[in-house]
């Protein structure tokens, strides 16, 4: 990157009281057991067959004898997912406590959502929508931080590939053990008092004597 650019680092989580209520009703489905669930969720991305990817989300997970979280977001949840046993709905959570309790998310790769997956150390499988999600999903597969990258389209071996993704992140030791570490990273970042010093530093250039 050019010399002008800094960064930052990641932002701290603040427990903030309006978080509350998303607390609540996130709580829920964060009940961990012998077989953590897999979250499935866009985030803000809109996307023209959401509701084909949350039925084949729900499809696989099915064949593996896994629960499934579906979060909506900014996409509606398709009507046949009702009355399906092993899946759960819900058009918003608080990450902070699903992530933390589930096999893996199933994401999108922007920003908030991968820093959320980041932050509570578990397997991310990536469904980019746009560029800049593309290139983090690639760069999660180098860190073993993600069991695999699909592409935007579904195809005849979508499924297998998420089966697969699935059962890796459940299962492989050094892909667990990359999320913990970044967990760590993530955890000890202090973003938003680097940002501060940042600016302060700036502006002292511009101090009268």
């Amino acid at each position: 990157w050019p010399a002008p650019f800094r960064f930052t680092g990641f932002a701290a989580e603040s427990n903030r009281p309006d978080d509350a209520p998303k607390l609540a009703r996130a709580q829920p489905f964060a009940s961990p057991d012998s077989c953590p669930p897999v979250v499935f969720t866009l985030g803000s991305m809109v996307t023209r067959d959401s509701h084909a990817w949350q039925l084949q989300v729900a499809e696989t997970c099915r064949t593996i004898g896994r629960h499934c979280v579906i979060v909506g977001g900014w996409n509606a949840i398709s009507s046949d997912l009702a009355g399906l046993d092993h899946v759960t709905t819900t058009t918003e959570a608080d990450y902070a406590v699903l992530f933390k309790s589930c096999a893996c998310v199933i994401h999108h790769g922007g920003c908030g959502t991968l820093t959320a997956v980041l932050r509570v150390g578990v397997p991310s499988i990536i469904l980019p929508q746009v560029p800049s999600q593309q290139h983090f999903g690639k760069l999660l597969m180098e860190r073993k931080l993600a069991t695999a990258c699909l592409g935007p389209d579904r195809d005849a071996s979508t499924g297998d590939q998420l089966r697969r993704g699935i059962e890796r992140a459940a299962s492989d030791p050094q892909i667990r053990r990359a999320c913990d570490d970044w967990r760590g990273i993530v955890t000890d970042d202090d973003g938003i008092a680097t940002a501060t010093q940042l600016v302060v530093d700036h502006a002292a250039q511009f101090r009268q004597p």
